[in-house]
């Protein structure tokens, strides 16, 4: 963000202010997001076997749960296509699929 301010460097004080204000607000928006898909969030039997098979681990149901919320919590991005939220966290480097109308996991990919 900062080398995205720098550039603005040329541009009027009111410009700057509502380029702050969007970037705000799309702050505001994701963690609100963020918020309701991790208070939300559901799991069947067999998406515990899907993740375990997906990320080539052994995790127990608990720790799957706790990386889901981690992963939802620290996301760089989500992403609503069509009936799915896709989300992508850099670190672990982990890209969750949740659908949007139940918010049941569907499975996760490692993004390298």
């Amino acid at each position: 963000m900062l080398t995205q301010v720098t550039e603005l460097g040329h541009c009027k004080g009111s410009e700057i202010k509502e380029y702050l204000q969007k970037k705000l607000s799309h702050i505001s928006s994701l963690n609100s997001l963020k918020h309701e898909i991790t208070n939300s969030v559901c799991y069947t039997l067999l998406v515990y076997n899907r993740i375990n098979k997906k990320l080539k681990k052994a995790f127990t149901n608990h720790q799957i749960e706790d990386l889901v919320k981690a992963c939802i919590n620290d996301a760089d991005s989500i992403l609503k296509k069509g009936k799915n939220y896709y989300v992508n966290c850099s670190n672990p480097g982990i890209s969750l699929t949740i659908n949007a109308n139940n918010y049941r996991v569907i499975t996760a990919n490692n993004l390298c």
